[in-house]
């Protein structure tokens, strides 16, 4: 069932947006301020979340102003990393 599951680049996005939205909320921004603090329009964050390809840079950004860093952790594999939802470290800075 997890062996058969397709990840693509949007997905991963998707999930990372997902948790730099809740990472900015517990730091009291709402996803109109972790845009502007970012500088990155609206517009383009509703594209991740529908599923247009983003550049990682962009999503750095926005994981900086939610108090985040973007980095892959190789410790197990991939497919169970993503369905507990530690693929990616989102420690403090």
């Amino acid at each position: 069932m997890l062996a058969n599951m397709v990840i693509t680049m949007e997905t991963l996005a998707q999930g990372l947006l997902r948790e730099i939205v809740e990472a900015g909320k517990q730091k009291r921004l709402n996803q109109g301020e972790l845009c502007k603090l970012a500088g990155i329009s609206a517009s383009t964050v509703s594209k991740i979340k529908s599923g247009v390809d983003v550049q990682l840079s962009t999503l750095e950004r926005l994981a900086q102003v939610a108090g985040l860093r973007v980095c892959l952790k190789n410790a197990e594999p991939l497919v169970e990393q993503l369905s507990r939802g530690t693929l990616f470290d989102f420690g403090p800075k």
